[in-house]
């Protein structure tokens, strides 16, 4: 039986950086902007430092009761980072994952203007993100990533905003389209970066 779905605390937060290390080790995108050094401990620290700094204090966080699943969900406008929380994150991602990120970004951002209508751009600057989802390995295939999701959706739902998201890797965009996210835009990278696919769930 699955667990429910709830709202994470600080507490939470040892567990949640396990749980997204061990999911993200193999992720193209993590392998593409982030040192192969201690790789999953990098990861783990990495997604720590944003569930810390971000998406706890400002957005919300969504686990199993064993925090084996988790989705974090960010709003449209967020701070600064710190500056030491920055910089920890560049010294993680290694000399060239900083770059490749923003290189990417930007490419995205670049595709979205050239391919998306006017309306659903608007759409997509006003809503809520989808920045994280994973599920511990040793506990894929039970229907946990998707109970998280759910719920934050459900909260996002309530509050009458879209959702969009990025993912690299295409078996993902079928998991997403189940729970109504649309494709908006794909962006193929110059290889060995990964493409990106953009989505959208409009309330």
């Amino acid at each position: 039986m699955n667990s429910p779905a709830r709202r994470a605390t600080r507490d939470d937060l040892p567990r949640i950086a396990s749980t997204l290390g061990a999911a993200f080790s193999d992720y193209a995108w993590t392998r593409w902007t982030v040192s192969e050094d201690d790789h999953e401990a990098r990861v783990a620290e990495l997604q720590q430092l944003w569930v810390e700094h971000v998406a706890l204090p400002h957005g919300t966080v969504w686990v199993d009761d064993e925090v084996t699943a988790v989705a974090a969900f960010l709003p449209p406008t967020l701070p600064d980072l710190p500056e030491a929380v920055r910089e920890r994150i560049v010294a993680l991602q290694g000399p060239q994952g900083w770059e490749r990120q923003a290189v990417a970004s930007a490419a995205v951002e670049a595709r979205t203007a050239e391919v998306v209508p006017d309306d659903t751009r608007a759409v997509c600057a006003e809503a809520w993100t989808l920045a994280t989802v994973g599920v511990h390995p040793d506990h894929r295939r039970a229907g946990l990533g998707s109970a998280v999701v759910d719920a934050g959706l459900a909260h996002l739902e309530e509050l009458a905003a879209s959702c969009t998201l990025e993912t690299s890797d295409e078996r993902n965009v079928h998991f997403y389209e189940r729970l109504g996210f649309a494709v908006t835009t794909v962006v193929e990278l110059p290889a060995p970066a990964p493409t990106v696919w953009s989505m959208l769930r409009a309330c």
